[in-house]
């Protein structure tokens, strides 16, 4: 069951992390070469290498962008390298109404994903075990070579409060606001939930989330 509410753009896309997952989760470290100074979220300050599935961690709990950038920089060298791979994956999910114009979801002029298109990507990252029991952790952490931790909770307020929530992605940037993608699963029936651009997405999302399982419940799935 699907839910969708919202405008046309959400930034942070999960395509980056389902690339990631597909190409290097096998790799030990991934150096982090990047600078710091024009990157909103930097989590992982003075940590020059850091495993694959930390920085996923990382990227998709806490929306570090360093650790976003670590993963663009290992994958394809160059983020312009990367984006055109995020946009031929976009195309061969049919995702007709997304353009990606950069790696970490920033504003864009030509920037933009639909609701429909989210949760389609969304429903295809959650079929991999990697990417499902990673956004449906309540916390992470990366422990430094010299031994320092970086602890960081899930941005996700749905995980861990709201029966069966699962995943998936926060989001928000000044141009596309407060944004969503959730998924929850009771008793075998699942609910995909995106909002876009919504000021109250937790009180929206969890009143939505419970509409949707009581309906299915009040409407049994009909007999083969």
């Amino acid at each position: 069951m699907i839910a969708a509410l919202g405008g046309a753009r959400e930034r942070r896309l999960a395509i980056i992390a389902w690339i990631v997952v597909c190409v290097v989760w096998g790799t030990t470290y991934v150096a982090i070469r990047v600078s710091l100074e024009s990157i909103p979220v930097a989590l992982l300050a003075g940590l020059r290498w850091a495993a694959a599935g930390v920085l996923m961690t990382a990227m998709l709990l806490r929306s570090a962008n360093d650790a976003c950038l670590a993963l663009v920089s290992h994958v394809a060298r160059t983020e312009k390298s990367f984006v055109a791979q995020m946009n031929a994956r976009a195309a061969a999910l049919g995702l007709v109404d997304s353009q990606f114009e950069n790696a970490c979801g920033f504003d864009g002029p030509r920037h933009r994903a639909s609701a429909r298109d989210l949760a389609r990507l969304a429903h295809v990252a959650m079929a991999h075990p990697r990417f499902a029991a990673i956004v449906a952790r309540e916390r992470g952490q990366a422990r430094a070579r010299d031994g320092r931790v970086f602890k960081f909770d899930n941005t996700n307020a749905l995980i861990g409060r709201v029966d069966g929530a699962r995943g998936v992605k926060t989001g928000w940037t000044q141009a596309a606001g407060r944004c969503l993608v959730a998924f929850a699963e009771r008793r075998g029936t699942a609910v995909m939930l995106v909002l876009l651009g919504a000021p109250d997405r937790w009180w929206d999302a969890v009143a939505m989330i419970e509409t949707a399982f009581e309906e299915a419940r009040a409407s049994p799935a009909p007999q083969k």
